[in-house]
C-alpha cells in the first residue's frame, strides 16, 4: 500500500509506504505523482489523501471495502461536479446514497484508492492539467464501461473538508470529453431554460479546444475463480400467465443445468375465479428439483414476484421469466462471475432473437432485469417489487435502485446470455384501465415512468429528462405549433406528476 498526500488535489505534500517510509517523487504535481507511483508500484494499492483528511482516518478502512482488484474507491462529503451535470445524464450514478457503498463515477481527491496497474491504463488518455478531482472522475467515467467498478464509500470517521467544485467552463469541458457532442447543446439549453444562464462562450470554447476521450486499451483481467462455493443453493422464481408451453421449455432448460436449482417457485395468475391451472406437467412429469406452484386469481407481475420471493430459502435467488431460453451452464456461469467479483447481484445479457450485443466486459449496470438476474438472498430482506408500478413500466429499474440504496451494486455480464422470446401469448388478457384513462389531459410520460424519476433522480436529472422528452416527442405528435405544443406538454407533464404522486401513496 502506497499513500500519496496532496494539497487540494494540486500539489504533493508527501508519499510513503505502509511502513511510513518516505518515497521520493520526481513530480510535485498531484496527477503526475499518482501515475508515477502507479508505474513504480503496479501491484500495490495507491491511496490518495488530502492533507487535512489524513490524520483523521485509517487507510486500511478503504482496503477492507475493496472486493476485487478492478475497483476504485473514494469518499467525499460533496461532489466535485455541481448538480447541473444531471441535466445530461439520467443514470443512477448521480444521486448517491452516502450511507452505503454506492456505485458512481463521481470520485474525489479527498480520499480514495485503486490498484496501480489499473490506474496505469488511463495514463495517456485522461487530462492531467485540470487537477486530481477532474482526473479521477475522468478515469471512473471512462473506466466504468470497460469494467472498472467505482464506488463512493461511507466513512463516518472522516472529518468534513470543503471540496472545491468545478466551474461551468470545466463542466462543459468534461461533457465534451466524455459525452457525445449533442449533449453540449442540450446542457446549454438546460442552463438557459431552467437557470436563465447563457454560457455560450464556455460551450464554444470547450467545443473548439477539446476532443472526446476514448479508452482504447483493455483493463488488466481479474483472475477467474473456477471454484464456486460448495454445493451452492439457488432458488428460482417465475411469474407466469397463459404461457404453459413456454414455461415448460424454461423448466426443461433448468432441468439440464450443471448446477441445479433447489426449488423453482412458480406463481401462476389467471383472473378468472373459476379457472384451473394450465400447468399439469408440474405433477405429471418428474423434475430434478422441487417445484412450488402458487395459483392465484390476481394478475400483476409485481405482486406475483413478491409472493414468490417470500417462499425462497436458498443462498441465491434467480429472478426468471416464463419465456426464456438458455444454455445448460447458465447458473454455473452466473455464480462464477458473482464469486470472481465478490458481488451480490448480477444481470445477464437478455437479447431477443437476432439481437447482437457489442459489450464484452462485465461492468456496473444502470438498471436491473427482473427476468434475468441472480441476487444473494440476504440482500432481498429489505427490497420488494413496488406494486405502484403494476401494469406499467419501471418496476425492475426501481428494484435495482432499491438494491443500490441498500449497498448492493448490480453488475452486468454481457457474455452470459438468456434469449428473451417475447412470447406473443400470455400477458394481460384484457386492456388495463388506469385511474387516468378517461382524463381529458392524458399524462406524459406514463405516471409509472414519472414515479421512477421522482423517486430516484435528482431535480436536475428530472429537468433534463423533461426537456429531452419534449424535444423527442414533438415530431411524433400532431400539434406542430411550438407554442401550443409546449403548453399542451406542460399540462400533460403536470398530470403525470399528479398521478405519480397518487401512485406513490
Amino acid at each position: 500500500m502506497i499513500i500519496l498526500e496532496h494539497v487540494l488535489g494540486e500539489t504533493v505534500k508527501q508519499a510513503y509506504d505502509s511502513s511510513k517510509n518516505r518515497l521520493t517523487l520526481k513530480s510535485k504535481i498531484a496527477c503526475e505523482a499518482l501515475f508515477e507511483l502507479a508505474q513504480k508500484y503496479p501491484n500495490e494499492y495507491i491511496i490518495w489523501i488530502e492533507e487535512n483528511t489524513s490524520s483523521h482516518i485509517v487507510v486500511e478502512d478503504i482496503l477492507s471495502q475493496c472486493a476485487h482488484q478492478r475497483e476504485m474507491l473514494s469518499f467525499s462529503n460533496k461532489n466535485y461536479f455541481p448538480n447541473c451535470i444531471g441535466y445530461i445524464e439520467n443514470s443512477p450514478f448521480l444521486k448517491i446514497n452516502s450511507q452505503v457503498k454506492y456505485p458512481t463515477w463521481q470520485m474525489s481527491s479527498q480520499l480514495g484508492g485503486a490498484l496501480g496497474a489499473q490506474l496505469l491504463q488511463f495514463k495517456n488518455t485522461v487530462s492531467e492539467e485540470m487537477g486530481l478531482d477532474y482526473m479521477l472522475c475522468s478515469i471512473a467515467k471512462l473506466g466504468q464501461p470497460k469494467g472498472f467498478c467505482c464506488y463512493r464509500l461511507p466513512l463516518e470517521t472522516l472529518n468534513t473538508v470543503d471540496v472545491k467544485q468545478a466551474t461551468t467552463s470545466i463542466v462543459f469541458k468534461f461533457v465534451r470529453q466524455h459525452y457525445s457532442l449533442q449533449w453540449q447543446f442540450l446542457l446549454l439549453c438546460n442552463f438557459i431554460i431552467f437557470e436563465n444562464k447563457w454560457p455560450f462562450l464556455q460551450m464554444l470554447k470547450s467545443i473548439c479546444t477539446q476532443k472526446r476521450l476514448h479508452l482504447k486499451t483493455s483493463l488488466p483481467p481479474l483472475n477467474v475463480k473456477k471454484e464456486i462455493i460448495a454445493q451452492p443453493q439457488i432458488d428460482v422464481i417465475i411469474p407466469t400467465m397463459g404461457r404453459a408451453s413456454y414455461l415448460y421449455d424454461v423448466l426443461k432448460d433448468f432441468s439440464k443445468q450443471t448446477i441445479l436449482p433447489q426449488t423453482i417457485i412458480i406463481v401462476e395468475q389467471n383472473p378468472d375465479n373459476n379457472a384451473t391451472t394450465e400447468l399439469d406437467y408440474i405433477k405429471t412429469e418428474t423434475w430434478p428439483f422441487t417445484i412450488k406452484h402458487i395459483f392465484i386469481h390476481q394478475t400483476g407481475a409485481c405482486n406475483a414476484r413478491n409472493l414468490a420471493l417470500k417462499e425462497t430459502k436458498s443462498h441465491w435467488v434467480f429472478l426468471a421469466d416464463d419465456d426464456n431460453r438458455f444454455s445448460e451452464t447458465l447458473i454455473e456461469d452466473c455464480l462464477e462471475s458473482l464469486t470472481t467479483y465478490n458481488a451480490s447481484a448480477i444481470t445477464t445479457n437478455y437479447p431477443q432473437k437476432g439481437e447482437i450485443s457489442k459489450d464484452t466486459e462485465i461492468k456496473q449496470w444502470s438498471t436491473f432485469g427482473s427476468g434475468n438476474s441472480i441476487v444473494k438472498s440476504s440482500c432481498l430482506d429489505f427490497v420488494s417489487f413496488n406494486t405502484a408500478y403494476e401494469y406499467g413500466y419501471g418496476e425492475d429499474a426501481d428494484f435495482g435502485m432499491q438494491l443500490r440504496n441498500n449497498g448492493v451494486d448490480v453488475l452486468y455480464n454481457p457474455n452470459i446470455k438468456i434469449t428473451h422470446l417475447k412470447a406473443p401469448v400470455g400477458g394481460f388478457r384484457q386492456p388495463i384501465t388506469f385511474a387516468w384513462s378517461d382524463d381529458k389531459i392524458q399524462p406524459k410520460p406514463s405516471p409509472t415512468v414519472m414515479l421512477f424519476q421522482l423517486k430516484h433522480r435528482t431535480p436536475e436529472q428530472i429537468k433534463g429528462y423533461k426537456l429531452l422528452l419534449f424535444l423527442k416527442f414533438y415530431r411524433k405528435q400532431s400539434v406542430k405549433n411550438p407554442i401550443r405544443y409546449i403548453r399542451v406538454m406542460k399540462q400533460r407533464w403536470n398530470a403525470s406528476v399528479k398521478w405519480a404522486n397518487y401512485l406513490d401513496k
